[in-house]
């Protein structure tokens, strides 16, 4: 049976009723068939449970497993831990997938004999419904001409090409047993270690640049809603990678400045994840007082930042105490928000205008399969085809008609 399954799909479940019909449709209809789904029940409270067995029930190639409450990180070891399969990937229960996303990441693996295959994704707001490409998946303008690629090519954007997310990626399993590699027991940013790490390993990336999954945005029951109650885990990810990285002489200065820039907007975007006003005064105060330093961003001048938007935020903060800086966050993230409303904005009408077409067009479908259905246009369609011999022998016997008459 292993030597058959050729890709493992994993798949961490915790209170996903809402869209795991959804997700789990878009994985069992997948097609390339030597697949397995393990499925691993992260101690849900809802219907996940029972849904999961009814699949189990259609389809033998996918396997549940239950654990307590302890988070997608270790949902995913433990699914890793039972795959056979020759690569693997790691999806999550509230997303959905084109339905040859596997075959053309394991065809696009197998041609290059890479350890990492890495594509677009879009993404779905889930309140409107609106479906978007988005690029911060696979950056193009820092990806190198040759196929497959490591850091040796792209050391300054060896992280950056991509975001930390792992269900854009798949993974050789070969590659991922022999370096050891496992997700971070963390409530939040358990996958910014594996992600990473893998990154900096591996010696044979390749890439699709279609978009070959959907990412749902404003899930309310994700964990980012949560933020502040594990608000050091980003810290804790980040510093794990710091420790792990400062082993290998390759983990060089132009490989410590795509770093940087990765960690800075993970730091950044864990602050602005912040509801609660003092879990926000500690992070900032610690982000300051010592991350800064400690991973070499304190003190850098712009030309060392991928934006001048990070190079902004990260003087702002030097230069502020906790206060103005959240003050200076909020006016930043309202001034993208009008950015985002005026283009959802814009979105609508132009969607209202499309529905408002296509009501019109399925009218004048309606109206002409009625015409096509009356016995006048049939009688029309079979004149309009009639041969020319056939119209010359009506002629004719019209001609013969009206000779009799004058006769």
């Amino acid at each position: 049976m292993e030597e058959r399954i050729k890709v493992s799909v994993v798949i961490p479940v915790y209170n996903a009723a809402d869209y795991l019909e959804q997700c789990l449709d878009s994985v069992v209809g997948q097609t390339l068939r030597e697949i397995e789904i393990l499925c691993v029940d992260d101690g849900s409270t809802d219907a996940s449970g029972s849904i999961l067995e009814a699949y189990r029930e259609r389809d033998g190639r996918l396997q549940i497993f239950h654990q307590e409450n302890r988070y997608a990180g270790c949902a995913r070891n433990l699914g890793l831990a039972h795959a056979v399969g020759k690569y693997v990937v790691f999806w999550d229960a509230d997303d959905f997938f084109e339905l040859d996303a596997l075959e053309k990441l394991y065809k696009k693996c197998e041609e290059d004999q890479a350890e990492l295959c890495v594509c677009s994704a879009k993404r779905m707001d889930n309140e409107t419904g609106l479906t978007y490409k988005s690029g911060v998946y696979l950056v193009k303008n820092m990806l190198p001409q040759e196929r497959p690629f490591s850091k040796k090519e792209i050391p300054q954007y060896i992280f950056n090409f991509t975001t930390n997310a792992p269900w854009n990626k798949m993974y050789r399993r070969e590659f991922v047993q022999r370096h050891g590699l496992e997700f971070q027991a963390l409530r939040q940013a358990n996958d910014v270690y594996f992600s990473m790490v893998s990154l900096f390993l591996a010696e044979r990336i390749t890439v699709i640049s279609e978009p070959l999954m959907t990412y749902r945005m404003n899930n309310v029951t994700s964990l980012t809603g949560k933020a502040s109650d594990s608000r050091f885990c980003t810290m804790e990810a980040c510093r794990a990678v710091w420790q792990k990285l400062t082993q290998y002489p390759e983990f060089d200065e132009t490989v410590r400045q795509s770093f940087a820039n990765r960690v800075w907007d993970a730091l950044r975007y864990s602050l602005r994840t912040q509801w609660n006003v003092q879990a926000y005064k500690e992070l900032f105060e610690v982000y300051k007082g010592e991350l800064l330093e400690e991973f070499g961003i304190a003190g850098k001048d712009a030309g060392y930042f991928y934006s001048g938007q990070r190079y902004q935020d990260l003087c702002q903060m030097m230069d502020a105490d906790a206060e103005t800086f959240l003050l200076y966050d909020f006016r930043i993230h309202e001034r993208r928000s009008e950015i985002t409303n005026g283009i959802l904005q814009n979105t609508r009408v132009e969607l209202g205008k499309i529905k408002k077409e296509n009501k019109q067009l399925k009218k004048e479908n309606k109206r002409l399969k009625e015409i096509e259905a009356s016995k006048s246009y049939k009688v029309g369609r079979i004149l309009m085809y009639l041969p020319r011999k056939v119209w010359r022998v009506f002629k004719r016997i019209g001609e013969w008609g009206k000779a009799q008459t004058e006769r």
